[in-house]
């Protein structure tokens, strides 16, 4: 009904809100506002009706127009500045361990065994502030106190709760996804990350956030072409020419997907025409603006239409896609993807070429990181070891942790195709698939220049997740001040794996920035470790029986290696007390100052608190 509603919005993290509206309802809800009305006034219980009975006098429009102007309809005078904030209706928030309810004055706080009231600030006049700032931004050029972004959402909201009770379907909000809101609003100080739109920021120099290689999202894109049945399409080959829907040009999915085609098939961006819309909701925006090449055709869907229902009814030949289309899920007759056997398609492409596809990346707020350099790499050894978890429990037969049959065998087809790391973090381990993925992004137009896989991720991340930092101490002694590139190339004292990040977080350590440098070229290899096996005689340690040597990546062995093991630093963590004294320090200033070099980023200025 126009003017009443009742709405359901559902929360990527799993959290939902109910909305209930009505412009003709007689119950009067600011009784649950203290009696506080809309607008910050103290309602009179005598003023009850006032309105209705006004508008049943009003022969005409121009006369409720006018009424209306008084944001009264009639009820009184045009209001007084307001004494308490202004509201739209109660609200109760319910959580895990307590409840909220907002009112105009402040917050009541109901917990497990106690409430309490929390007042709200005071101000001078919540309206008169709000045009003030304006002023300020519009005439003196000061920053934007408000940025428009509330109110953006709330228009989509309105205009998706129309759009739902029309079609009897779930609207996907756009301002509320959590991409848009990382790109255009940079809202996060963690956020996921789509690979393509943070690609294109760094590429352009204006990365807001700075990528950790925990890789969120991956998969092979071979379900991700849906087609029209009664078509002639039956091979990648039969695409050329047609008219194929696409939500964003510039989605991770897609990128993936133009290149499989070219590589795989000899298929161009050129050689389709891609209409660019909606999904099931219309009028989506590309995240990020994007300059593509001139001879790829793009057209935008008509105002109004969404790809799936141009799908449905034929108007494009087929749809590219992370998600199906909603008439895929519906089983339209005449709607299937292009890739029958999926599967199979995509365990091919892997024998092949070794790739799976990554999607998603796990993003820091740069700021944020340059103050805390130690965060990027903490977050990766706690995503790494949550994956780990992970897959032990996923291997666990007693209790399947996932509600889908099949997930043992499903897992060991994976893992005799893949290897036991089916879903790997850090960037020399998916070096490949990153690079092949900027390439496609380069070629297709996204990138004005190509970016190197090194550029997208913290410099720490580059340590391998398993272990500490490795660190590389420098020759020294060198002045203070010195240039950071100047250092980065001073000869090595030694390299250790120390817990220099976690030192530093616990307070046992500080660190002082001292300046940021490009890794040597000879010193970019994840350097070569050495582990003793020795014989044992009748409980005594004697002589080493082998060698074993560990890359970062791979384990060899050696009987008899010769005198270069004493170059190899041995595989074991070093405690911060240990490479605090050690003996090469003695050539430190006397001020318990000691200068080192993380091999993958940074020189400190260490001092033992």
């Amino acid at each position: 009904m126009t003017g009443a509603y009742s709405a359901l919005m559902s929360f990527q993290n799993g959290c939902f809100a109910t909305f209930t509206y009505s412009g003709y309802a007689h119950f009067d809800s600011d009784i649950w506002m203290d009696g506080i009305g809309e607008l910050g006034q103290r309602k009179s219980p005598q003023g009850y009706g006032a309105a209705r009975r006004t508008l049943a006098t009003v022969l005409d429009a121009q006369q409720e127009a006018a009424l209306k102007t008084t944001r009264t309809y009639g009820a009184g005078d045009a209001p007084k500045p307001a004494d308490q904030y202004e509201h739209f209706g109660p609200i109760v928030v319910l959580c895990d361990r307590g409840d909220i309810r907002l009112v105009p004055s402040g917050l009541h706080v109901y917990g497990d065994f106690e409430q309490k009231f929390v007042p709200a600030p005071t101000f001078e006049t919540a309206r008169t502030e709000v045009i003030d700032a304006l002023v300020q931004t519009v005439r003196h050029g000061h920053p934007a106190v408000q940025s428009a972004r509330w109110g953006l959402a709330s228009l989509e909201a309105c205009h998706a709760i129309i759009r739902s009770a029309e079609t009897g379907t779930f609207v996907d909000l756009v301002e509320q996804e959590m991409f848009f809101r990382a790109f255009r609003h940079q809202a996060f100080d963690i956020s996921e990350l789509s690979l393509s739109s943070y690609s294109i920021s760094v590429a352009r120099g204006e990365p807001h956030y700075v990528a950790v290689p925990i890789f969120l999202s991956r998969a092979f894109r071979h379900t991700s072409i849906y087609i029209r049945t009664d078509k002639g399409i039956s091979t990648p080959a039969d695409l050329r020419g047609r008219r194929i829907g696409i939500a964003e040009y510039q989605l991770s999915a897609n990128v993936w997907v133009r290149g499989i085609l070219k590589d795989e098939y000899g298929l161009g961006a050129e050689d389709i025409v891609w209409v660019r819309g909606g999904m099931n909701t219309a009028g989506r925006p590309e995240k990020i603006k994007v300059d593509l090449p001139p001879n790829v055709k793009v057209e935008e869907a008509p105002q109004g239409a969404t790809l799936n229902a141009m799908l449905a009814a034929g108007e494009i030949d087929g749809f590219i896609g992370p998600r199906a289309p909603l008439c895929y899920d519906e089983e339209h007759p005449h709607v299937g993807r292009l890739f029958t056997d999926s599967i199979g398609a995509a365990e091919d492409y892997f024998r092949r070429t070794a790739i799976f596809p990554i999607m998603h990346v796990l993003g820091v707020r740069r700021r944020l990181a340059d103050e805390h350099p130690w965060l990027p790499g903490a977050l990766l050894k706690a995503f790494t070891r949550s994956k780990a978890m992970s897959d032990a429990a996923l291997a666990d037969t007693s209790a399947t942790k996932v509600t889908m049959p099949f997930v043992e065998d499903n897992l060991r087809r994976a893992r005799n195709l893949m290897g036991n790391d089916i879903w790997s973090y850090g960037v020399d381990q998916n070096r490949k698939v990153l690079e092949t993925f900027l390439g496609y992004h380069y070629e297709q137009g996204l990138s004005p220049r190509k970016v190197d896989v090194n550029e997208l991720f913290h410099p720490v991340t580059h340590n391998h997740p398993s272990y500490p930092e490795v660190v590389r101490a420098l020759a020294g002694p060198y002045e203070q001040g010195a240039d950071a590139a100047t250092l980065a190339r001073l000869d090595t004292r030694f390299i250790a794996m120390i817990p220099l990040a976690a030192a530093v977080d616990m307070g046992s350590v500080s660190a002082r920035l001292m300046g940021n440098a490009p890794v040597p070229d000879a010193l970019k290899a994840f350097p070569k470790f050495k582990m003793s096996i020795l014989d044992k005689h009748e409980g005594k340690r004697e002589n080493v029986a082998y060698w074993w040597f560990w890359d970062g990546d791979t384990l060899s062995y050696d009987v008899d290696p010769g005198p270069e093991i004493e170059d190899i630093p041995p595989r074991e963590v070093m405690s911060i007390e240990e490479f605090w004294h050690k003996d090469i320090f003695q050539l430190a200033s006397a001020t318990g100052q000691k200068d080192i070099y993380f091999s993958s980023v940074l020189v400190v200025s260490l001092s033992l608190n």
